[in-house]
């Protein structure tokens, strides 16, 4: 009989979890090492990616970095066969690298659009492409998205080109989910609310923070989210927890959405 311990727990799993300098990547970062997981931190600015190495190393996880960028597909082929080469296998990617930056809808340049597809949608193609061909000599894997509400509602203004990668993200983890569920691999998403990381913070100032969800008194639970809530939601879909699991949206917004 199956103990929650053993549901949970990642031990012998290999995570790659991008974006995990700070914010709700390494929460995932850290909370999954804790379960067990050994961790590829990945990113594009080596200083914070090793912020999150001590922290793990600090508490005896296992942990390693790697510095790419998702939106470079050269990047991402090398950065994976060299995971390929320290572990011999990937158990579990997270998509976490995201560009959040909010622009007015009549003055964003093209360019602004570009940039929020490339990270957002992009970004987790090319890093699941990789992935997939990694977790199939496995026997399979999990791919967790991290989405947002923004995906579902156009939840504050400046948000357009975030909302359309989001939605999109959503839709390449469908697609993921049936194509690969024959080869054991799983695919879901997670959409956060509002969370408190140092990201969200600087997206919100670009513009000014309106919308008819911009307040926080629009949550039931009252309170902002904090990047553990998003990590103990990934945690879940990694594990054994959620072996029947795919395909499928989880929503860690507080309420928000039915608020």
């Amino acid at each position: 009989m199956l103990t929650p311990q053993d549901l949970f727990s990642l031990a012998g799993k290999t995570a790659l979890i991008t974006g995990a300098g700070g914010g709700i990547g390494a929460s995932i970062a850290i909370l999954f090492a804790a379960a067990g997981a050994r961790v590829v931190c990945a990113g594009r600015t080596a200083s914070k990616l090793e912020t999150t190495l001590a922290q793990i190393r600090s508490s005896g996880g296992e942990a390693s970095t790697l510095v790419f960028d998702v939106t470079q597909e050269t990047q991402v082929e090398a950065a994976f066969a060299e995971v390929a080469r320290r572990t011999e296998a990937l158990d579990l990617l997270v998509n976490n690298a995201a560009l959040m930056a909010k622009h007015d809808f009549l003055t964003m340049r093209g360019e602004a659009w570009d940039a929020a597809q490339a990270v957002n949608a992009r970004g987790a193609f090319l890093c699941t492409r990789e992935a997939v061909k990694l977790m199939r000599r496995r026997g399979g894997g999990a791919i967790i998205n991290i989405g947002s509400v923004a995906a579902l509602h156009a939840a504050v203004y400046g948000n357009a080109q975030y909302g359309a990668s989001k939605a999109a993200l959503l839709a390449l983890t469908r697609s993921v989910a049936i194509e690969f569920a024959a080869d054991g691999i799983r695919c879901n998403a997670i959409l956060p609310g509002a969370v408190a990381t140092e990201g969200g913070r600087a997206a919100g100032g670009s513009v000014a923070l309106r919308g008819p969800f911009a307040q926080k008194d629009r949550i039931p639970l009252g309170r902002i989210g904090k990047p553990d809530d998003i990590a103990a939601a990934a945690l879940y879909l990694a594990s054994d927890a959620a072996s029947y699991v795919t395909g499928q949206t989880l929503i860690v917004d507080g309420g928000m959405m039915v608020g």
